[in-house]
Formats: structure tokens, C-alpha cells, sequence
């Protein structure tokens, strides 16, 4: 998985693409770190460019939401249309992102 970052003083944009899965995960703690230690209070992530996803993928932005909030930061999601891999990956797996997450914009 890779990301990309993009600040503009008070919210960061982090774009995520590639499979994530346990196995590309492991190499994404880098990128995660680095989001946490920044300091802009909100933190758009646009999944767009995801390929599939696993429940570790889940784990860690659930992980890294609770992190934010407990610097009272804020994450937020970019709607996927229902068809995208990260929403199939979190329906079998029974995640609701409406339910776990702050989804904004529309589908693209």
C-alpha cells in the first residue's frame, strides 16, 4: 500500500492506493507514524486507489481514528461507490464505515 500526503495547514489529505492487506500493511507503518505526527486537526483519507482490503486494513484506520481522537484530531473518509473493494471488503466483513467512520463528499 502507498500513501501520499498533502497538508494545507489545517487539514492533511492522505491518499491511499495500492492492495492492503496484512501483508502490505506491515510496510505501511512508516506512512501511519508519520500521519500521527503531524499536526493538523483534521485528516481527510481518500481509499479511492485501494485494490482490496483485509480486516487488518480495518484494524489499523479503526487504530488510527482512536489514536487522532485521543489528540483530539478528527478523521474522515471519503465516500466509495458501492461497488469499490474497501466497501465489498468491509460488507463481508460485517463493517459499517457510515457506522465506524465520518464519510464526506459524494461516491466518485
Amino acid at each position: 500500500m502507498q500513501t501520499t500526503q498533502v497538508s494545507s495547514g489545517s487539514d492533511l489529505l492522505v491518499t491511499m492506493s495500492g492492495p492492503a492487506r496484512i501483508q502490505e500493511m506491515a510496510g505501511a507503518t512508516d506512512d501511519l507514524k508519520r500521519v500521527l505526527s503531524s499536526t493538523e486537526p483534521l485528516l481527510t483519507v481518500d481509499l479511492t486507489g485501494i485494490e482490496g482490503a483485509d480486516v487488518t486494513f480495518f484494524q489499523a484506520l479503526l487504530a488510527l481514528q482512536l489514536s487522532l481522537a485521543q489528540g483530539n484530531r478528527h478523521l474522515l473518509l471519503k465516500k466509495l461507490p458501492a461497488d469499490h473493494p474497501v466497501v465489498l471488503a468491509a460488507d463481508l466483513l460485517g463493517i459499517r464505515l457510515d457506522h465506524h467512520f465520518n464519510l464526506i463528499g459524494d461516491p466518485q
